[in-house]
């Protein structure tokens, strides 16, 4: 208990930073942009590909992966506060930036993919994934966008192939997760992926992660 306290009172900045990127980046992906939408009488636009959305069959057990995101982007996120700094900065720069850049997106383009079905082998999970992310299923998917930051970053920790690898193949069935139950559709995969590419080239391009640590540094939170 005494090295717990010692731990987050040594590391209670970064962990502040951590928290509030993470209710950040919570907030903006889900109801508000809805809100926003709904506020403003915007009409939304259908992104299924027809040629490809109903060649996508319903697997309801992906929705394991689907809800088991949510776990996956704290955990993990937490994991590299804890583990390397540099690439937690540059980690937590490029969320802020990327799901800003969603939400403007969804802002000037309002998009859905109604859910289409349910199922009855795992009935509570599909009940707490719409309760979560009722009518917020749009491009670019925010699930999508997370779990490929939190991977892109992850597998840059000194960690050992074999868990590079697992990590690869639970993030890819996360991925997949969001058309494999049916809510999104296939174009918000690639639009996600390529939102975070952009937005991790400017960082590096702009140096944002100075940028973000000199702000941090004016309100006494550098780490």
């Amino acid at each position: 208990m005494v090295n717990i306290i010692s731990f987050l009172r040594a590391n209670k900045n970064i962990i502040i930073v951590f928290s509030l990127v993470t209710f950040y980046s919570t907030f903006i992906c889900y109801q508000c942009p809805i809100f926003i939408v709904k506020l403003l009488g915007l009409g939304r636009h259908d992104v299924c590909i027809n040629f490809i959305d109903n060649r996508i069959p319903f697997i309801d057990w992906f929705v394991i992966y689907y809800v088991y995101y949510y776990l996956h982007v704290f955990v993990f996120g937490f994991i590299m506060v804890l583990s390397n700094k540099k690439i937690f900065l540059e980690y937590i720069v490029n969320i802020v930036l990327s799901c800003t850049t969603g939400f403007i997106i969804f802002i000037i383009f309002p998009t859905y993919f109604t859910f289409q079905h349910n199922s009855q082998t795992f009935p509570l999970f599909f009940k707490l994934g719409k309760v979560v992310d009722i009518e917020c299923n749009a491009l670019p998917s925010f699930h999508v966008l997370k779990t490929y930051l939190v991977f892109r970053y992850f597998i840059k920790l000194n960690i050992d192939v074999m868990s590079k690898i697992l990590f690869t193949i639970v993030s890819i069935l996360i991925c997949l997760s969001t058309v494999f139950i049916k809510v999104h559709g296939f174009i918000d995969i690639p639009a996600a992926m390529l939102i975070a590419e952009i937005n991790i080239y400017l960082v590096k391009r702009y140096r944002l992660c100075d940028v973000f640590m000199n702000q941090l540094t004016k309100i006494k939170l550098e780490f």
